[in-house]
């Protein structure tokens, strides 16, 4: 399966759509799993998106991630790397659509 994963850090809309649309030249006609974080200041350890995704790629379910950037991930490094070596481990194609 593909995931798209998505984050903002507001509650406009087209951010997200931006990102989307930067994410589907990536799909090769495969329909993904979006993945949508709507993080707020304060909420640095709600991270439901990013859970699931992790979740979904321990379990095997995802063989491509797709996403912006690297920083919609994390701009955490701890937690990027955490992310990257999952991905590494699991062998998960991840493109940075940005």
């Amino acid at each position: 399966m593909v995931a798209v994963f998505v984050r903002t850090e507001s509650n406009d809309f087209s951010h997200i759509q931006q990102q989307i649309e930067k994410c589907l030249p990536f799909l090769a006609k495969k329909e993904p799993k979006m993945y949508l974080e709507f993080f707020m200041p304060g909420d640095a350890d709600k991270r439901l998106g990013l859970s699931q995704l992790i979740e979904d790629i321990q379990s095997g379910m995802v063989t491509k991630v797709i996403c912006t950037s690297s920083e919609r991930i994390s701009s955490d490094r701890v937690e990027l790397n955490k992310f990257l070596q999952l991905v590494r481990e699991k062998n998960i194609e991840l493109i940075f659509a940005g």
